[in-house]
């Protein structure tokens, strides 16, 4: 199993790109620039999260379950907010 530090480093990463390009050279940073590398290279992270949780399902009223049904409302509810 990855520690949960090194699943966050992309993203962690990214935000200091950016941080970068906006105290450090008071500029914008350009696009695609090495945060948005940085940022699509956490995704694989949290899919395997997802698939991860996945595997650990127990029985239909487990805490698992749950926790998965959770994740899958909170998504739908996020894009339904978003579009």
């Amino acid at each position: 199993m990855v520690p949960d530090r090194d699943r966050k480093c992309p993203f962690v990463a990214a935000d200091g790109v950016l941080d970068f390009y906006d105290i450090v050279l008071r500029a914008v940073a350009p696009f695609p620039s090495v945060a948005d590398a940085l940022y699509l290279a956490g995704y694989p992270f949290l899919f395997a999260g997802v698939f991860w949780v996945r595997r650990l399902r127990g029985t239909a009223g487990s805490r698992e379950a749950k926790a998965d049904a959770a994740m899958v409302c909170i998504g739908a509810l996020a894009l339904s907010w978003q579009f």
